[in-house]
């Protein structure tokens, strides 16, 4: 894994949001989680997990993450690649996605 900067700022962002939504969908699903994690501590070894997860995942998953930025960079601009309409370009570049 390769802990440069700014993937493991991702990472720290990503595991901190997790945690936080675990947390507050816990009593939804009949959990209550343990009084001593209930606050993300970035240094504990949980903390430190979570992030070693979350950057693997970043790694794993970054070139695809980097060509959907890029597509919905296309379908931000003034002409789309499937139809010339941004609207209908979107309805297009759903549909493809939908059928990964």
């Amino acid at each position: 894994m390769s802990d440069t900067p700014d993937l493991m700022n991702r990472a720290l962002r990503m595991a901190h949001f997790f945690h936080d939504t675990y947390e507050g969908l816990a009593a939804s699903f009949g959990y209550e989680t343990r009084e001593e994690t209930r606050a993300f501590d970035a240094m504990s070894p949980n903390g430190q997990l979570m992030q070693a997860v979350c950057a693997r995942w970043l790694e794993h998953n970054d070139a695809r993450i980097r060509e959907l930025e890029a597509k919905i960079a296309q379908l931000e601009a003034d002409v789309c690649p499937w139809c010339k309409s941004k609207e209908e370009g979107m309805q297009a570049f759903l549909k493809e996605e939908s059928q990964r």
